[in-house]
């Protein structure tokens, strides 16, 4: 992955290869100006195609977990008012968001690791 600028977020590869459970990427965004709901909100946006199950809407401070089958399950887990991190697991596959409200805005770290 290259780095990517837009004009709000700006967005570069953190960690790419084989981790000890198998493949493993990494990238690191960070939207300039933003709030943390509004950049879920982007990025759900901007994933939905790949994850629809992501919630539409999220309180601030509210922990869910959605098990939709017993392969899937998404988890919201909020670390205090400025941390936000959503765990997708699925057969095969586990994807952890990790929001971070700063000064300048929101860093979105994602990691993705095959895990079969």
């Amino acid at each position: 992955m290259s780095e990517h600028v837009a004009r709000d977020k700006s967005c570069k590869p953190v960690i790419y290869g084989g981790g000890s459970s198998g493949y493993m990427s990494s990238y690191k965004c960070v939207y300039a100006g933003k709030t943390l709901l509004d950049a879920y909100l982007r990025v759900r946006k901007e994933y939905t195609r790949e994850n629809p199950k992501l919630r539409a809407t999220l309180t601030a401070g509210t922990n869910h977990k959605d098990d939709f089958d017993e392969y899937e399950t998404i988890a919201y887990q909020w670390h205090g008012a400025k941390k936000l991190v959503i765990n997708i697991s699925t057969e095969g596959s586990e994807t952890d968001w990790e929001f971070t409200q700063t000064e300048k805005g929101v860093e979105v770290v994602c990691k993705y690791v095959m895990t079969t």
